[in-house]
């Protein structure tokens, strides 16, 4: 039988988490922008993930704020490894692309083509209007 509450000799193992709830869409995209911080680029990024041009635009923004700031060395290895992960979704030559990109600046550039690319493949993939 499971029981709520763990006998006491076992309470010692149990974890005792904290953290903080994000809500990403609680925050308007003129809120995202006024803050113009790596973290609010981050929640850009992932608010404009099924956009093409506006995902480009978030990554550029993206891109800029952590050149300005003070951490930007190791903002930049974090968020690049974070943003591959998240544009793999876009398929395997999507994904060798990425491979080669060890900094978002790189990425910023380089992505315009991987998503013209991906865009191509769905809109090959719909029927012919008639």
């Amino acid at each position: 039988m499971i029981r709520p509450e763990p006998p006491v000799f076992l309470r010692v193992y149990q974890p005792h988490l904290r953290y903080y709830l994000v809500n990403e869409s609680a925050f308007t995209e003129d809120e995202l922008a006024e803050w113009d911080t790596p973290l609010s680029g981050i929640f850009e990024v992932e608010k404009a993930s099924k956009d093409v041009e506006a995902l480009q635009g978030a990554v550029k923004r993206l891109a800029a704020r952590i050149r300005a700031h003070p951490e930007r060395a190791r903002l930049d290895e974090v968020i690049t490894r974070w943003l591959k992960r998240h544009l793999r979704r876009l398929g395997a030559e999507a994904e060798q692309a990425l491979e080669q990109i060890n900094s978002l600046v790189e990425l910023a550039e380089v992505m315009r083509l991987v998503m013209v690319n991906a865009e191509a493949k769905v809109m090959a993939r719909l029927p012919p209007l008639q």
